[in-house]
């Protein structure tokens, strides 16, 4: 009773997590990592992410760089391929978690980081 008093409390629904921000940010922080990074040349990148979360997660860039749409499968690693700036050493992948409500409508902003070598 005292998380649902608290906020500390999502619901899941058809395929949707719906909470407060900071609640529903932070399962997405937990869930979501980078496991591997490669370049190829000088501006190809390719991020292995894994979704340790039962949802899959949608995700609709917010941002320049990165693939349009992505599926982060539940359990599974996603395969990113993109294009960055030449010479980057840090990739900031900006999207918005479709179906990680935070509002009405209104799908959780996040950002994919990696450090490459």
């Amino acid at each position: 009773k005292e998380a649902l008093v608290k906020g500390r409390t999502a619901v899941w629904y058809k395929n949707k997590l719906i909470g407060k921000e900071d609640f529903i940010d932070a399962i997405f922080k937990a869930s979501v990592k980078v496991e591997s990074t490669q370049r190829k040349g000088r501006r190809r990148v390719i991020l292995e992410v894994l979704n340790n979360c039962d949802l899959n997660i949608e995700l609709q860039r917010d941002g320049e760089v990165g693939p349009e749409e992505l599926l982060l499968m539940a359990g599974g690693v996603t395969v990113i391929k993109t294009k960055v700036p030449r010479d980057t050493r840090r990739v900031e992948l900006s999207y918005v978690a479709k179906n990680m409500l935070i509002a009405p409508e209104k799908g959780l902003p996040v950002k994919i980081v990696a450090v490459l070598q």
